[in-house]
């Protein structure tokens, strides 16, 4: 029999008074939720440059199209070192929506800044000269070494005619911006830039070619 005083009798005691705390414990503590992932848009836009060019009539800009593989609003990244073809993700940051909503937000804000677009399916004011159609083929950020990215943001975009949905022109426009950092949020801010950089260069061209393409039908109203 062991003694009350032994050190076998005061573990015993021990035991038998956290057996008796745990159900108070229970009670009181809530277990540490896990962290919810960080999420991202675009942020406000920057000023446009000092030689974008206007729209010179109204575009209809409707959603942006992705594949399967980047519809979502997952933060992806490329090893290009060990598997280029496979897309990974970031754990705890993503976007606030699938890249291709966010592209095609930032579309119609700069759009209307360079003289007023319209939406495909709610056209308001003056009928669209042309629709503007645009595929997202590559948002993600690579990895040429563990210690060096580069964001990368790839479209293909079609303007068609309002009337007849025939093509007027078709280009692919891309844009890379180094990451300041290899990680997510060095990711965030080159996406962010490149994205800025592809809608900008766009809508030069769509400005560009629905101008050239006014002036060849003056210049035959003229001749006539």
């Amino acid at each position: 029999m062991n003694h009350p005083f032994s050190p076998l009798g005061a573990t015993r005691r021990r035991l038998v008074a956290a057996a008796a705390w745990l159900p108070l414990a229970g009670c009181t503590l809530v277990p540490e939720r896990p962290g919810q992932p960080a999420r991202h848009d675009f942020g406000p836009a920057s000023p446009l440059p000092a030689t974008a060019a206007m729209l010179p009539a109204p575009v209809a800009i409707g959603t942006v199209a992705a594949p399967d593989w980047l519809d979502s609003p997952a933060l992806a990244y490329r090893l290009l070192w060990e598997t280029p073809g496979r897309l990974r993700a970031y754990a705890s940051t993503g976007w606030a929506a699938p890249p291709s909503a966010l592209l095609a937000e930032r579309l119609r804000e700069r759009a209307a800044a360079r003289g007023g677009s319209v939406r495909v399916h709610a056209v308001e004011g003056a009928a669209p000269a042309a629709l503007l159609r645009v595929d997202l083929t590559e948002f993600a950020q690579w990895f040429d070494a563990p210690d060096q990215a580069r964001a990368v943001v790839r479209v293909r975009a079609s303007l068609l005619s309002a009337l007849t949905r025939a093509p007027i022109a078709q280009r692919a426009f891309s844009s890379e911006r180094p990451c300041a950092t290899p990680d997510a949020p060095g990711a965030v801010s080159a996406l962010i830039v490149a994205s800025q950089q592809v809608v900008d260069d766009l809508l030069d061209w769509a400005a560009q070619t629905l101008a050239q393409g006014a002036s060849r039908v003056n210049s035959h109203d003229i001749a006539r």
